[in-house]
């Protein structure tokens, strides 16, 4: 059993928590998938926090099998990014969206949900099939 934390998108394993990025907040402070962040522009304010991921797994409910979960860990890990923001150039300086961390990955607690995108942390218990795909899946 993988004792590992991961983000999840409802059942869907996205990563691992703890993966460096190239991202930075407002104060300069390297981000990492599983940190919460607060995104704004100088005109919008959120009520809820997100959090920074990476597409690292596939994961598929094959209901001919009875509904079991097979997840695919992808052989290239594609750009972390934050969500709900997946197409913003965080390097752009025109960009208007502004992040701050208000929480580093090394702090959550399993289970913890953030319902803007249905996305939680925690530790895959079943036993799942891991295999490398190639690039051309998203």
């Amino acid at each position: 059993m993988n004792n590992n934390l991961f983000v999840y998108s409802g059942d869907c394993r996205l990563c691992e928590v703890g993966l460096e990025t190239e991202l930075v907040d407002i104060n300069g402070q390297q981000l990492h998938t599983g940190d919460v962040v607060v995104v704004f522009t100088e005109n919008y304010m959120p009520n809820e926090a997100t959090v920074v991921v990476s597409n690292q797994y596939q994961t598929y409910r094959v209901f001919e099998h009875g509904g079991e979960k097979t997840v695919h860990r992808k052989s290239n890990v594609h750009k972390p990014f934050i969500m709900g923001l997946a197409g913003v150039d965080w390097s752009d300086s025109e960009n208007p969206w502004r992040a701050l961390c208000i929480k580093k990955y090394t702090e959550l607690i399993e289970g913890e949900r953030w319902s803007t995108f249905n996305i939680r942390s925690g530790r895959d218990r079943s036993e799942v099939e891991v295999e490398a795909l190639g690039d051309e899946t998203r």
